[in-house]
């Protein structure tokens, strides 16, 4: 892992509490879990079960349902899983947020 990489891993991981973090308010949990979908759009192979648990507590959480905007939230966090199925085919991560995206 070279220092970018190492670097955007420290960032996908210090994003991770926020996206987890029920108590945030939503446009704080919206542009966390907006960052993280775009640092996956980029850098997929940077995702880890922790990455896909933090996403799954996100899509599980019925508190956003209570905003008109929840969806926005729930759909960048789909996007992200999305982009870890899509680009590590195969893998037990990729299952893991396959079958992340099923439960939700």
């Amino acid at each position: 892992m070279d220092r970018v990489q190492y670097s955007l891993a420290i960032e996908l991981n210090a994003l991770e509490g926020p996206v987890a973090d029920t108590g945030l308010e939503f446009i704080a949990r919206y542009m966390a879990v907006s960052n993280v979908n775009s640092l996956l759009e980029s850098h997929p192979e940077l995702a880890g079960p922790s990455t896909i648990s933090a996403l799954e507590g996100l899509l599980k959480d019925p508190g956003p349902c209570a905003e008109s905007r929840g969806l926005f939230l729930y759909k960048q966090a789909a996007e992200a899983l999305i982009n870890v199925v899509l680009h590590s085919r195969g893998t037990p991560l990729s299952y893991q947020a396959l079958f992340t995206l099923k439960d939700a």
